[in-house]
């Protein structure tokens, strides 16, 4: 949470006995994913059947099945934003195809004169065939669907065969999403339940920061330095506690993985004018939630937030302007990687967000300014200014942070936490290039925002969004619980 100076003496003020932390710009992951469908190309989409029941085994044409001409519900598109083919096939789905996915759902009704009595689960030797061809190469070369009913052909590099088989409930409001990708792996991933929020009961808890990895969401809580988890495969997602608090640190800051680690900063900061405690940078195995690593971090340190760079480790100081480097093959921490004196805590407090955005650099903020600041080679270049249109100054004011590489995109969230009002709002950041950005609101409303986390699912897109309630703990406002992880349908 993101704290100015008078922010800062008041609570000293209402809390001299209570220990704080502070979750700015929480949530440093980020999603890579390399585009593989050219946007703007052109690509017609033809259906077959194949049936032991209906077409005696042999591939054969919806036309020739509905008594059409060849070809006449071949349907063509070109690829944006939209969805590419609504209601193709006589009202039976709607087909949105991404730069990286191929998502259906079926959209006819269960009293659709053409398909009503057809709604089954689909019987051995049955194929329902998609084919995709494009008027240029693309660059699918796997996938891995959400339904193990479905898969991909690839028949050339313009030609794509979706395969709907034996086990798929062809009922209404059915839908399936096939991700493409061009490193050759193909693979059934289970379907993933997004809900509309998730809630942790414990009083003690606070959110600060979350991270999705492996369909598994992570959530630190800095009112009792533990991490809860919730299975997104499960019917109904539920809290988990992934790891315990640790005696000697009062909060648990910052999050990210890479799908294998997970990462998380405890620290003793302490807001009522002394300095702050101990501070470290913890590892655990995402597969067994043992810890199998920690890092002391200087003295003085309040460790913000965690990337993960070609192996190494970079944690942001939020009381101290900085990013540290933290090298796990030689156990080492270089306090001082980076610092600039453009960074002025005197200017709205402290260091807010730090992301990496998955290529070549990192996005700060700091002073009601977001600061670019390229890494080449394991080195910082040169820190510049980020030009954002479309947002006033006092709007950029970042907490929670996600960057999504494939979009140019960059989430961010501001805390209320001063305002009893809910007033906490989320905002996007949409780049042109690296310092040049246009900025909007996403929603607003929202109690004490804090950590936010991108996903896509089904070809579509959500934000995890933490409902810290950090005024209630300062008094600003009374406690609602549970506390609430909202999401949101972007």
């Amino acid at each position: 949470m993101k704290f100015s100076k008078f922010n800062f003496w008041l609570l000293s003020l209402l809390l001299p006995l209570v220990t704080f932390t502070s979750c700015g710009g929480d949530d440093d992951i980020v999603e890579e994913i390399t585009p593989v469908i050219t946007v703007g190309s052109t690509v017609t989409v033809t259906n077959t059947l194949q049936s032991d029941g209906i077409t005696a085994g042999v591939e054969t044409s919806i036309e020739n099945l509905f008594g059409q001409p060849a070809n006449a519900l071949a349907a063509t598109s070109a690829i944006s934003d939209a969805v590419e083919f609504p209601q193709y096939l006589l009202g039976l789905y709607d087909i949105d195809i991404s730069e990286n996915a191929i998502a259906f759902e079926l959209v006819a009704q269960a009293d659709d004169p053409n398909y009503s009595n057809f709604f089954r689960v689909l019987e051995a030797g049955t194929t329902d065939r998609y084919y995709f061809t494009f008027d240029t190469p693309q660059k699918v070369s796997g996938f891995t669907s959400d339904n193990a009913s479905v898969s991909l052909r690839i028949d050339a590099d313009n030609i794509l065969v979706v395969q709907i088989g034996e086990g798929f409930n062809f009922m209404p409001g059915e839908t399936f999403t096939i991700t493409l990708n061009d490193d050759n792996t193909t693979a059934i991933t289970p379907q993933l339940t997004v809900p509309t929020n998730l809630s942790v009961a414990d009083n003690s808890f606070f959110p600060e920061d979350v991270v999705v990895a492996n369909n598994i969401v992570y959530v630190s809580g800095f009112g009792d330095g533990t991490i809860r988890s919730f299975d997104l495969t499960e019917s109904n997602p539920t809290a988990r506690l992934f790891a315990e608090g640790e005696a000697g640190y009062a909060q648990r800051w910052g999050l990210t993985s890479d799908g294998t680690i997970l990462l998380s900063i405890l620290n003793n900061a302490d807001f009522t004018g002394n300095p702050p405690g101990a501070s470290k940078l913890v590892q655990h195995d995402i597969a067994t939630g043992e810890k199998t690593a920690e890092w002391e971090l200087p003295a003085t340190t309040i460790g913000h937030t965690v990337s993960i760079v070609d192996g190494k480790y970079y944690v942001s100081d939020f009381g101290n302007p900085r990013i540290m480097e933290v090298d796990p093959a030689t156990n080492t921490v270089n306090a001082e990687w980076f610092t600039s004196n453009q960074w002025d805590p005197s200017i709205d407090g402290n260091l807010g967000g730090v992301i990496y955005n998955g290529k070549d650099g990192f996005y700060a903020y700091l002073g009601f300014q977001m600061w670019y600041l390229p890494i080449s080679n394991g080195q910082p270049g040169t820190l510049q200014q980020v030009n954002v249109t479309g947002l006033s100054g006092e709007q950029i004011n970042v907490d929670g942070i996600s960057w999504v590489s494939h979009l140019n995109t960059l989430y961010y969230a501001s805390n209320d936490a001063g305002d009893p009002a809910n007033a906490g709002t989320v905002y996007k950041l949409q780049f042109s290039d690296a310092t040049t950005a246009t900025g909007s609101v996403i929603a607003t409303g929202l109690d004490d925002t804090s950590g936010v986390w991108y996903i896509s699912e089904k070809g579509k897109e959500y934000l995890f969004v933490l409902e810290s309630q950090f005024g209630a703990l300062f008094g600003f406002n009374d406690l609602d619980l549970p506390f609430n992880i909202e999401v949101i349908r972007l």
